[in-house]
């Protein structure tokens, strides 16, 4: 493979490792998210503490790798999280559900709610897309 077309490595490791950092510190800061549709039974009140040596340490590797911060666009991560949600929306179209899953017995309010979601995530990708106003 050429030079030019070869990936950078180090990035695709800090780019890994930035991945890691997120989702640890998600986990961290759940308990004190406002979630409605999940809750943490086990709230591990140190968890920051137990959990600081692992972020240390991927902070340290990105470090001894001559690895700089992973760029991201958060407006394209959230792109990306509408997207996923459209398709698991998608997923759960209440034909299919009963197609693949013989799924009869759905709630009543779920078809005209499913709509709503799926109509909400469009939106919110619509207003993503449209040019910022100054």
């Amino acid at each position: 493979m050429s030079e030019a077309l070869r990936p950078d490595v180090t990035k695709t490791i800090v780019r890994a490792l930035a991945l890691c950092e997120r989702r640890l510190r998600e986990t961290i800061d759940e308990p004190q998210m406002d979630l409605q549709l999940t809750r943490v039974d086990d709230v591990v009140t140190d968890l920051d503490r137990v959990l600081a040596p692992v972020l240390d340490a991927i902070i340290a590797a990105a470090t001894d790798i001559s690895g700089s911060p992973s760029r991201r666009s958060h407006e394209a991560a959230a792109r990306g999280v509408l997207s996923i949600v459209w398709a698991d929306l998608i997923e759960l179209d209440p034909e299919r559900l009963k197609r693949a899953h013989g799924a009869h017995d759905l709630p009543e309010a779920w078809p005209a709610a499913q709509r709503r979601l799926i109509a909400a995530v469009e939106e919110a990708l619509a207003e993503l897309n449209r040019p910022p106003t100054t």
